[in-house]
């Protein structure tokens, strides 16, 4: 095994275990974000003006709301269930769950928070990742059990 091999293993291997590593945190803290948002955000009614979809199971609707100090915010909100979706007509009211200081953080009420499986999911692939980069970085030393 030459030098350019073992340096292409190190290079690969920390790319591999970084990148594996930045997602199964920033899945979970996204969970955790989105789960605080629906428990402790503010709460208002949302107009709705249009709705569609652009691609299969891509249910969008576009609705307004009005924040407490009189703000006005036009949301696009991508991925609403289809249930919800085919209940509403442009004029329906929703409510809608926004983060207090960043209001254009929002989503209709029990439709804006990551799935706990989607995060699961998401976080095995990152640590297949991880694991991966792990095997590569581990390779190039003296206690690597699998070498011949």
């Amino acid at each position: 095994m030459g030098l350019k091999t073992s340096i292409l293993r190190i290079i690969f291997g920390t790319i591999f275990l970084v990148v594996g590593l930045f997602a199964f945190i920033g899945s979970w803290r996204a969970h955790e974000y989105d789960l605080a948002i629906q428990k402790r955000g503010g709460q208002t009614i949302g107009h709705i003006t249009e709705k569609y979809f652009s691609q299969p199971n891509d249910w969008t609707i576009n609705y307004w709301f009005l924040l407490p100090d009189g703000q006005t915010f036009t949301v696009r909100h991508r991925g609403v269930s289809e249930s919800l979706w085919g209940k509403l007509q442009p004029g329906d009211e929703i409510d809608v769950r926004y983060e207090i200081d960043n209001p254009n953080r929002n989503f209709p009420v029990n439709e804006g928070n990551t799935p706990r499986g989607v995060t699961i999911y998401a976080s095995i692939i990152a640590l297949l990742f991880a694991g991966f980069g792990t095997l590569l970085l581990t390779y190039n030393f003296k206690f690597w059990p699998f070498k011949t």
